[in-house]
């Protein structure tokens, strides 16, 4: 057992608003209460000679924030508790939200330990689409080098310890970790048991969001889909072989008018599986949703695209965050969703029977830089919306069905979800970003005409018309809402880009990639990573 080693993100004066996030107050109260249990607070430094044992605990921060200095640092001077911030070097002085490198230096000089949180954030795990397994090693070294030189540049040291971002430390990200010469590195886990590992040391959240019920989450998991049964056919077997409990979900695929017969794909389904039809009245994902939501019988409703494969434990990723986060709009990871006029899909005969845990990540073109500049965290953004993606979404079906759920206005392909998206966040939800939540998108490279036109490589402005109607109707829907405005003007502007110049790269949806409300053009002055 090792010392508790609690770890926080943010510190707020006065009660917090956003996720992750403790008060000055409470912050003063989770190191008295530990200390009139008879604990002593220590540095995490401590581990690099002779680590403490279950009668110590250590307070670290991940990712660098503002509210560090302003709200955690006299806190904890005010008690002499010794602090780890653990910095992503890349975000630094990127935002109003993000320590400077002046800040970091009066971190330092107040005797606070600064760790390594590697340079851009990433999730160590993933390989990248472009990358063998020498090539994901090279990326992660890379990562530590450049994060190490920018601590040498900036302020002279050079640091003795490490946190995995995300929390996660597989057998290739500890090799990168050791060959960067650090003496302890530092992960998230559910409990403190700890093997001895000096690059594998157990962190716990010390806000410990608890669990608000001690059953797994009731899902619904709603299937819109049309032909494409050879691929639909292995959607849905992943669904059907969930570890997750089976009394604790139903799988509901919702035939939109198919010019094949998905009938045998449920010959030999569990009980839990089953298939709606509705009639073929052009493509009508957004009501063919709607007609699943309908006919749920789980308390929370998970949509996800009929190409859309998921890992066996994937249900369990989104338990995680609805038992814990009331009013949920959860966004799941979409790999291969977006770079299609590049070339970088995930094609059936990579995907079709094989685990997807060993496929590569193709990064999400539109989302990734909304993302990176928040760290994730959606509640930083004044309008998250336009993330929404229904082609992996959860939401409580009363939170849905209060907003009025899926707009039957929409035909054709795109903006249902965002039209949603926009009501459930004026409505309430708590949009929250997971990216262990992941769904690989599949794409038949030989299939006949894309819907979404974004997708081609030189895309006519015919291609777009459904779009555009699709825009019009989002603009009259929200007419008094300046923010829906603006993203539709932003969606026609990058039409008329994509449709203008040969080879110009399609970006889907490109406004979510470009928010400009205030805070979100702030965020965005330097793009973290490059």
């Amino acid at each position: 057992m090792s010392a508790e080693n609690l770890y926080l993100h943010y510190v707020c004066d006065g009660a917090p608003r956003r996720r992750q996030t403790v008060s000055r107050d409470g912050l003063r109260d989770l190191v008295t209460a530990r200390r009139r249990a008879g604990k002593r607070g220590v540095s995490l430094e401590r581990y690099v000679d002779a680590p403490p044992g279950a009668d110590a605990f250590t307070i670290s921060f991940d990712d660098a924030h503002a509210s560090i200095l302003a709200h955690a640092a006299p806190v904890l001077a005010a008690l002499d508790m010794p602090a780890t911030l653990f910095v992503p070097t890349a975000f630094v002085e990127t935002s109003p939200e993000f320590l400077s490198w002046e800040d970091l230096k009066r971190l330092r000089d107040a005797g606070w330990t600064l760790g390594c949180h590697a340079h851009t954030h990433p999730r160590m795990g993933w390989r990248l689409h472009d990358e063998d397994e020498a090539g994901h090693l090279a990326r992660l070294r890379s990562e530590l080098a450049r994060s190490l030189e920018a601590f040498d540049r900036e302020l002279g040291v050079r640091p003795a310890l490490f946190a995995y971002p995300y929390g996660e430390a597989p057998p290739i990200a500890r090799r990168a970790v050791r060959e960067a010469g650090f003496d302890a590195a530092f992960t998230v886990a559910a409990d403190l048991d700890w093997d001895g590992d000096r690059l594998a040391i157990p962190r716990v959240d010390a806000l410990d969001e608890p669990a608000r019920s001690e059953t797994p989450t009731g899902f619904s998991v709603i299937v819109p889909a049309y032909d494409r049964v050879g691929i639909l056919a292995d959607v849905v077997t992943r669904l059907a072989s969930q570890t997750y409990p089976e009394d604790r979900y139903e799988v509901i695929v919702v035939d939109d008018g198919s010019s094949e017969d998905l009938g045998p794909i449920f010959e030999d389904m569990p009980a839990n599986v089953r298939l709606l039809r509705q009639g073929d009245a052009d493509f009508r994902a957004g009501q063919a949703r709607q007609r699943g939501a309908d006919e749920a019988s789980h308390e929370t409703l998970a949509f996800l695209d009929a190409d859309v494969a998921v890992d066996p434990d994937f249900l369990w990723h989104l338990d995680w965050v609805h038992r814990r986060v009331e009013g949920t709009v959860l966004l799941g990871y979409l790999s291969g969703y977006n770079l299609h006029d590049l070339g970088l899909i995930h094609r059936p005969r990579e995907v079709l029977g094989r685990d997807v845990r060993a496929l590569p990540i193709i990064l999400d073109r539109s989302r990734e830089p909304t993302l990176r500049a928040c760290l994730d965290n959606l509640d930083w953004l004044e309008d998250p919306w336009p993330l929404t993606y229904t082609g992996n979404l959860s939401l409580s079906k009363a939170l849905f069905d209060r907003v009025g759920g899926f707009s039957d206005e929409f035909v054709g392909w795109g903006l249902e979800d965002v039209d949603l998206g926009v009501r459930l966040h004026r409505g309430g939800g708590r949009f929250v970003f997971s990216r262990f939540a992941v769904g690989h998108h599949v794409v038949d490279p030989e299939e006949d005409g894309w819907r979404n036109p974004f997708r081609e490589r030189e895309p006519s402005l015919a291609r777009f018309e459904g779009y555009l109607q699709n825009l019009a109707i989002l603009a009259r829907r929200h007419a008094e809402d300046d923010a829906v405005q603006r993203y539709v003007e932003r969606s026609r502007a990058d039409i008329d880009e994509t449709c203008a110049r040969p080879m110009t790269v399609g970006i889907e949806v490109g406004g979510a990639a470009r928010q400009r409300s205030a805070h979100h053009a702030r965020l965005h002055h330097v793009q973290p990573g490059g």
